[in-house]
């Protein structure tokens, strides 16, 4: 066949057919400047086709199709090479399935965030109750607010300012303030669970239910709940399924994917929890001052310390009512082998630092009443800047904020024994 009838015969294109003809991947006879084609050119042609297919490069191609259609194919150091590239091209497309795998999950996981039509359905708002508790957090003022869009007595958009020169919008039922992070988020890719060894987990499990069985013997309905840096790795994500009767919950976060992270959870966890979700710059949140009942410092601590400051408390004492519900969960340096280097956040010699943590509560007027100092050794490899022979070890806490009338009343000494 000349190449017009060979293009016409297997339904590839002239071009295309010159093209491979260049490439060395098919070998036709060339007589009076013209191509033709034999039987083992159709042969060629079919496994090209088929290799393309599979998605094999037109190198990977050649190279098969040279060792197959060799005079000493079938001699075992030839088979041994077909086998070895096609083992090759295997590996490479399982590592391509897997990862279109992960990249279609996470569209998924975007098409199913947003709506089908035009309606709020399914998507994360702020009810009204929560709604009213936003305000400036430089001058704890109401903010002035418009556009406003409104579905079944809940806020899913809008935009909000202060005299002061504050902004924020609410977009797809979240609240973003317009400044930039101070405490930045870390492993939004969560690689701090993927490292974590099974005993690790273990552990950890065990003091979140220490939290959780103190948290629940409080009666929790209509309270308001907030967790700040949740960095993917939540108190109220994991309570909240467990929960009969949960509290109102704000979350926020310097990192807007941590947090619609969490509104995808949240909405496949409990699609009708009340809740306010926060993208701010992880110091300034834009919630009136005194307006919380449960202040969860889930490792929030860990964070903030590698920033300079002392606690979450340091940073959220403010925002409490007197005799809030505090709980929290802190890794802290037991024996340290070297000194903490690298960091990836900022670095701060009082990361980790357990004494630090108690003196800020004190400070801060956190009364302890029970807390749990942990034995268990965990892996210091998944802590940002510990040394190999570190010794990390858990640490969990319960208790509440007291007014300066009640504190003033308790004996000092009495607070240091609580630790």
């Amino acid at each position: 066949m000349d190449i017009n009838d060979f293009s016409k015969t297997h339904n590839v294109p002239v071009t295309t057919l010159r093209f491979y003809i260049k490439l060395g991947l098919i070998r036709p006879k060339k007589r009076s400047e013209s191509w033709y084609f034999t039987q083992e050119d159709s042969l060629r042609l079919k496994d090209i086709v088929l290799y393309k297919k599979c998605n094999f490069s037109l190198n990977s191609i050649k190279q098969l199709l040279d060792l197959s259609y060799s005079s000493n194919a079938k001699e075992t150091f030839s088979l041994k090479k077909i086998l070895a590239l096609l083992k090759n091209e295997r590996t490479r497309l399982e590592k391509e399935h897997i990862e279109l795998t992960g990249a279609l999950k996470r569209l998924d996981l975007e098409l199913e965030y947003y709506p089908n039509d035009n309606t709020t359905e399914n998507v994360i708002s702020i009810p009204f109750r929560l709604f009213l508790l936003i305000a400036c957090p430089y001058c704890d003022l109401t903010l002035n607010w418009n556009n406003i869009m409104i579905s079944q007595n809940a806020v899913f958009k809008g935009d909000g300012h202060c005299t002061c020169g504050f902004t924020a919008e609410i977009n797809d039922g979240i609240l973003f303030c317009n400044s930039e992070p101070i405490i930045k988020s870390v492993d939004v890719n969560l690689d701090t669970i993927r490292k974590r060894t099974a005993r690790d987990t273990s552990t950890i499990e065990k003091y979140f239910l220490w939290l959780f069985n103190h948290l629940c013997k409080k009666e929790l309905k209509r309270k308001i709940m907030f967790e700040d840096t949740i960095n993917l790795i939540c108190f109220t994500l994991k309570a909240l399924p467990l929960m009969a009767d949960p509290p109102d919950i704000i979350l926020a976060d310097s990192s807007e994917e941590a947090i619609r992270y969490c509104a995808k959870a949240l909405n496949g966890i409990k699609p009708n929890s009340d809740v306010l979700l926060i993208v701010d710059d992880g110091v300034h949140h834009p919630i009136k001052k005194g307006s919380l009942d449960i202040v969860v410092d889930y490792c929030s601590s860990e964070i903030v310390q590698s920033y300079g400051y002392s606690s979450v408390f340091s940073l959220m004492r403010n925002y409490m009512k007197p005799n809030s519900i505090v709980l929290g969960r802190f890794s802290y340096i037991y024996k340290r082998k070297g000194y903490i280097s690298n960091y990836v956040t900022p670095t701060s010699t009082i990361r980790y630092n357990l004494k630090v943590l108690q003196n800020s509560m004190l400070e801060n007027k956190i009364h302890i009443i029970q807390d749990c100092i942990g034995k268990e050794n965990l892996d210091p490899s998944v802590y940002d800047g510990s040394e190999p022979g570190d010794i990390i070890r858990p640490y969990v806490f319960w208790g509440h904020s007291l007014d300066d009338a009640t504190w003033s009343q308790l004996d000092e000494g009495s607070l240091h024994s609580e630790f």
